[in-house]
């Protein structure tokens, strides 16, 4: 038998969208630097508590996936950056240095200690790069860039996390060459000679693309094929 609190109960099938979530707090200034936008204007608006009953519905995880969905990814990668960076505890604090003087995010930074395998190296994890365990830091960034320049933002990050030792999380914008995507753990890269390994144990070989082709391939196929009012609408919302 297993027992769970009334709240993981009530929620075990909520998967989130806390990273979507804009601070809504009003004043002039953010209007002046870009942060509201007039579709996030009338997001303010619908989100008091006095309308929230009525259009609270708009703001579900279900829709807000649909939209993101929705977005064509080259509208999202010039405006929102979305990255999870793994970095030895002991240079997490350059990382962040780094954020903060050259990242224009409202948003504020997701941390999380997350410890080292003790059993040996996971090829594959972004908390394993090296054969001595040790503690690292899961710095989250999160947000709409005002400056539209999320993709140069995204670059940077992947380039400075190599090189503090660490890696990334990869279900967000990667825009890794083969030759450092393919590098060795300690340079925040995966070991194409384990992986291949790995793919032979699983029959993997010639079924499946390899992890750089899914991950840091070409935009998805069909996305051009979505009518240009799409790409306008979402542009105007995002």
């Amino acid at each position: 038998m297993e027992w769970v609190s009334t709240v993981d109960y009530l929620f075990r099938y909520d998967y989130g969208a806390f990273w979507m979530a804009r601070p809504m707090t009003f004043s002039c200034q953010g209007c002046l630097q870009g942060h509201f936008a007039p579709p996030t204007l009338l997001l303010f608006l619908l989100s008091s508590l006095m309308l929230r009953c009525v259009f609270g519905f708009l703001f579900s995880t279900e829709l807000l996936f649909r939209l993101l969905h929705l977005a064509p990814s080259s509208v999202l990668h010039r405006k929102m950056l979305i990255q999870d960076l793994y970095i030895p505890v002991s240079r997490a604090p350059e990382l962040l240095a780094h954020v903060r003087a050259h990242v224009p995010l409202s948003t504020p930074l997701w941390l999380c200690p997350v410890r080292g395998p003790a059993g040996g190296v996971q090829p594959l994890a972004p908390h394993s790069g090296t054969t001595v365990p040790q503690l690292y830091l899961n710095v989250g960034v999160y947000g709409r860039v005002p400056d539209l320049s999320a993709r140069q933002h995204t670059r940077a990050l992947e380039v400075l996390c190599g090189q503090l030792g660490g890696r990334k999380m990869l279900y967000g914008l990667n825009l890794y060459s083969k030759e450092e995507f393919w590098s060795t753990p300690e340079q925040g890269g995966y070991d194409w000679a384990e992986f291949q390994r790995l793919r032979q144990t699983y029959w993997a070989t010639g079924r499946f693309p390899d992890l750089y082709a899914k991950v840091c391939g070409d935009e998805p196929a069909g996305e051009g094929a979505r009518p240009s009012w799409c790409e306008w609408l979402m542009d105007l919302w995002l």
